[in-house]
């Protein structure tokens, strides 16, 4: 099971990289989505270029946090982070390959993977990082 889900989420890695790329402004908590389960709830605080910040997921356990920035100078990125015992996840907000400096909006979803490989949205939210 665990190397299909590694599996799974490395393809669903490529195909998000490869063409998604989110804006939102916000650092608010969000619940429902496309596709989503009454009661969870994800809240993520805006954040600083190079530094972290850490999304809280509510209402279930065992949960994937995808975070999705989109810089204001172009670049991109996109993380998957596994929320630990206390729904805790934390988010690295840059650098990457194409995203070097300056601010970005972004966007949170925290969800789960069916036995396809589906990426499920449980809850979303938006959140800024500044440059």
């Amino acid at each position: 099971m665990r190397k299909l889900m590694s599996v799974a989420l490395a393809g669903v890695l490529l195909l998000t990289v490869s063409g998604t790329a989110f804006a939102a402004k916000g650092g608010k908590s969000g619940t429902g989505g496309s596709g989503g389960t009454s009661g969870v709830a994800i809240t993520v605080p805006n954040g600083v270029f190079g530094g972290v910040t850490t999304a809280s997921v509510t209402g279930a356990s065992g949960l994937w946090v995808r975070a999705a920035c989109s810089a204001f100078s172009g670049g991109a990125m996109v993380t998957w982070v596994a929320t630990d015992s206390s729904g805790s996840a934390v988010i690295q907000l840059g650098p990457t390959p194409t995203w070097s400096s300056g601010g970005a909006s972004c966007s949170a979803q925290a969800g789960s993977f069916d036995a396809r490989g589906n990426w499920n949205v449980a809850a979303s939210t938006t959140f800024s990082v500044s440059g």
